[in-house]
């Protein structure tokens, strides 16, 4: 008896139960899903960043090709749900062999192509490289949409991974993303101005910048950006602008969604200080204003 005894209590001591082991396999299943789940959410967020910098890396490739004139064409993308594609000539055929086909990584699709003239095709200049479907292009995951990124290409085939808040409600707000189709060119400014005023709209801070130094050599395009510090905050800004078919100036302005000092931008030139638009911070959201002569009509991208 004594050696039975003892040979149950040694079995007790060092063995398992049947409830013992369930519920370490249990806690070992939830252990496995949560480093599952992780690992997934986390390949697909490496998966989205790729997808960026792969669509980013391939319109400068489109670019490059027809600045250089590869084999005497000009070049462009085409965007699909799940791909994007280099193709040669002014327009996209499908199932041409010159076509070049780049997947997007699995999970990830494009979900919004919004270019200039509508369409799903970014066609650049033979020799020049410039684009007339300047817009955006976003991506997402396909599991979980709330996760999107953004390339821009602006009309001087230039690529910039941003993402701007859009809002089409009267009055504009929080929008940072800002197209003025002018109505009138600028190629006779002489200085960029932007005045930072307060709330009686005295101005606090008049930046004046040498609006020459920032256009090309025919003067279609301005492309100025740089950063002022406002009640010792930075503020950073891009404005820049290419020439429509009228010759008239379409200005884009790109400011950060955090910085919400209230400012006025004008265009001076040797007599004339022409005011582009307002941006007003109240209640916790930003207006954007045209000038009702100068202004012109306003866009959101």
């Amino acid at each position: 008896m004594l050696q039975i005894f003892n040979y149950k209590l040694h079995n007790q001591q060092n063995g398992f139960s049947v409830i013992e082991l369930l519920i370490a396999i249990a806690i070992a299943a939830i252990l496995l899903s949560v480093a599952t789940v992780s690992g997934r959410f986390f390949q697909d967020t490496v998966n989205l960043s790729n997808a960026e910098k792969m669509i980013g890396t391939n319109i400068k490739l489109a670019k490059a090709n027809s600045i250089s004139s590869l084999n005497d064409f000009n070049y462009g993308i085409h965007f699909e749900s799940d791909s994007v594609i280099i193709f040669r000539g002014s327009t996209f055929i499908i199932g041409d062999l010159a076509n070049q086909t780049v997947n997007l990584p699995s999970g990830v699709e494009i979900y919004s192509v919004n270019l200039n003239g509508g369409g799903s095709d970014l066609l650049f200049s033979r020799l020049i490289g410039t684009t007339d479907n300047f817009g955006a292009v976003g991506i997402r995951l396909i599991q979980n949409p709330s996760q999107t990124r953004q390339i821009v290409v602006n009309q001087e085939g230039q690529v910039n991974h941003s993402s701007f808040q859009t809002s089409l409600v009267a009055p504009i707000t929080n929008a940072r993303h800002a197209h003025y189709d002018l109505g009138w060119n600028i190629k006779n400014s002489l200085i960029l101005r932007l005045e930072w005023v307060d709330n009686f709209n005295a101005p606090i801070i008049t930046n004046d910048i040498d609006a020459t130094a920032y256009f090309n050599t025919d003067q279609s395009i301005f492309d100025w950006s740089g950063t002022t510090m406002v009640n010792g905050l930075s503020q950073s800004l891009r404005i820049h602008g290419w020439l429509d078919a009228s010759d008239d100036t379409i200005l884009c302005v790109i400011r950060d969604q955090t910085e919400s000092d209230t400012l006025n931008i004008y265009f001076v030139d040797a007599t004339i200080a022409k005011k582009i638009t307002t941006y007003v911070y109240a209640g916790g959201i930003v207006t954007i204003t045209p000038d009702a002569f100068y202004g012109g009509a306003l866009t959101i991208k």
